[in-house]
């Protein structure tokens, strides 16, 4: 039997490497919203709920790393002034 999905990882058509492109970067983008909704609902069962200047900050960070490193922050923090300077750093690093 044949698998389709096989075979379009396999071939060099220029039209298949742009669907994997697409399908990779789909992929990455809804890991990373995964990532920042559990950042949220970690920061939301710890210290309230998320400030609304904060969301657009958290939802300005892209690389998956600094999301899984703000995660691992969001467990560890006492108050949003704690995680706000963690975030703050983490978006001075990438500019």
């Amino acid at each position: 039997m044949l698998d389709i999905a096989s075979i379009l990882e396999k071939t060099n058509d220029p039209s298949f490497v742009h669907f994997r492109q697409c399908r990779d970067m789909l992929l990455t983008e809804g890991h990373q919203q995964g990532v920042r909704a559990s950042v949220i609902e970690i920061l939301e069962e710890r210290v309230g709920e998320v400030p609304d200047e904060m969301k657009p900050r958290l939802e300005s960070v892209s690389h998956l790393e600094d999301l899984t490193c703000l995660l691992k922050k969001a467990a560890k923090v006492n108050t949003w002034q704690e995680f706000e300077r963690d975030l703050i750093q983490v978006i001075q690093k990438r500019q």
